[in-house]
């Protein structure tokens, strides 16, 4: 019973989120529309023989992957950008203006 509601809240938040593609393990991989264990097995197995997936149309080169099941998964895998498992930050400026640049000047 906890087992297969665990299952669906898994599920449901796979399809309301997304999974990154380039972090997630085969078994939360299958929770994904259109992916079943061997799928995802071959998956994990091509990003750790390639590297991370630059974007979607790079799935395409995994053995298994269909038209049929790229169709199904591509909208529900997230390909993010920076470091595997980072959240990429707005970068900080190399020069702050000096406080007399930007001050009202007083009379």
């Amino acid at each position: 019973m906890l087992a297969h509601t665990l299952d669906g809240v898994v599920e449901s938040v796979v399809n309301e989120v997304g999974v990154d593609v380039n972090s997630a393990s085969p078994a939360l991989l299958t929770y994904v529309a259109g992916i079943g264990p061997r799928l995802a097995q071959n998956m994990v197995a091509y990003r750790d023989e390639h590297g991370r997936f630059p974007d979607r149309a790079s799935f395409r080169k995994v053995t298994g992957l269909g038209p049929k099941a790229f169709e199904q998964c591509a909208g529900f895998l997230r390909v993010r950008e920076g470091v595997i498992g980072s959240i990429t930050r707005p970068s900080i400026p190399k020069v702050i203006p000096s406080p007399p640049n930007y001050w009202p000047k007083r009379g």
